[in-house]
């Protein structure tokens, strides 16, 4: 089950719909995607060569990339490639925003690269919460909400038993005298 304090409520504090924090919690892995590890299976997939002496990427990847048109998928993407290959050491795909950002990228590669974007999400352990929808959202508030109003319901229920020993039991026991048929009708009778 979503966790309505740790995973919803952050991101309703962001400002994100119900629709935007379950596409980010379907698709945040178990931990980050190490770079290095990135770069490895994109490299052996073919998806991107660097070479060592120039630094220029070739690969199926990069010709994708270059012939996006969408300018904001083609940040993103762009982004990715060179956060594995050179800037980063981890990709936060476990968190938002990286976990929608990563999303939206591997959901518009080419058929034949989702090979190895399978195999980049098992290098941050798999969607722990693949399947995610709006409901899910709405169920964890409800849940939450329903768990606040039984701990407000036991806390209204314990001051009143304080109360109770406070003003009624407590004197009786130290006066020495009252009954507890006295004490208890003196407590029906100030409820």
């Amino acid at each position: 089950m979503i966790d309505y304090l740790s995973q919803v409520k952050p991101l309703e504090d962001q400002g994100l719909t119900d629709a935007e924090i379950a596409y980010s919690i379907a698709n945040q892995t178990l931990r980050a995607m190490p770079c290095y590890d990135s770069k490895l299976v994109l490299e052996e997939a073919g998806l991107v060569r660097e070479d060592p002496v120039t630094g220029q990427r070739t690969g199926s990847l990069i010709d994708h990339y270059q012939a996006m048109a969408d300018a904001q998928l083609k940040s993103l993407t762009g982004w990715y490639i060179s956060h594995v290959f050179g800037r980063g050491e981890n990709i936060n795909s476990h968190e938002y925003p990286r976990s929608s950002q990563v999303a939206q990228v591997m959901a518009d590669l080419p058929i034949e690269m989702q090979p190895a974007c399978d195999e980049l999400i098992a290098l941050g352990g798999g969607k722990p919460f693949a399947g995610t929808v709006e409901a899910d959202i709405v169920d964890s508030r409800n849940q939450h909400a329903a768990n606040q109003a039984e701990v407000q319901r036991q806390n209204e229920i314990l001051a009143l038993q304080a109360e109770i020993e406070n003003d009624y039991i407590n004197p009786a026991v130290s006066d020495g005298v009252s009954t507890a048929n006295q004490v208890r009708a003196a407590i029906k009778a100030g409820l």
